[in-house]
This record gives C-alpha cells, sequence and structure tokens, in this order.
C-alpha cells in the first residue's frame, strides 16, 4: 500500500493517537496524522496488532512505540526510515 501524503519528514514531531488495534490500521493512521508517506506490504504486519500510541513525537517513533514487544524491528535506510519483519517484510516511512 502506498500513502501519498502531503509533503513531511519522518523526523517532524507531530500529534499522534492511535488506540490498541492492528498494526495495518494503526499504520495508516500514524500516516494520516503525521502526513507522513508510509509505504508498506501487508503480508508483513498481517494479523499483527500494535499498543496504543498517543502523544507527540516521529512518525518513526510512533512506529517504534507501536510495534515494540514484536517481531518487527526499526531500520534506517537512508531516506527515512524501514520497520522489518525478520524473513525481508518490511514498511517504509519516507
Amino acid at each position: 500500500l502506498a500513502f501519498n501524503a502531503v509533503p513531511a519528514t519522518a523526523q517532524a514531531r507531530m500529534s499522534v493517537r492511535v488506540p490498541d488495534q492492528s498494526i495495518e490500521q494503526s499504520l495508516k493512521q500514524i500516516a494520516a496524522q503525521t502526513r507522513t508517506n508510509i509505504l508498506f506490504a501487508p503480508g508483513a504486519v498481517a494479523g499483527l496488532r500494535g499498543r496504543s500510541v498517543t502523544g507527540t513525537m516521529t512518525a518513526r517513533d510512533a512506529v517504534q512505540r507501536l510495534i515494540a514487544g514484536t517481531a518487527l524491528e526499526v531500520v534506517p535506510d537512508g531516506s527515512g526510515a524501514a520497520v522489518q519483519l525478520r524473513g525481508n517484510k518490511w514498511v517504509r516511512i519516507r
């Protein structure tokens, strides 16, 4: 999935409020709330639930909080951040 968003960077601090729900839905909400373009393979997060995330933070920090306790990890990729699931599945934040 690709989200075309208002230009912003993963480093801009924005207000984030997402409930405890599927990681896929939370990523979509974080993208909308932070006006950050988040591209991800739905299969990488299928069936995974994330934690609620509330506060003022970067998109990257929001995703890190969301995926805490899962097999996902945030890995720098040179243009922003990639959330990578072991097994070459990934989520990209731009």
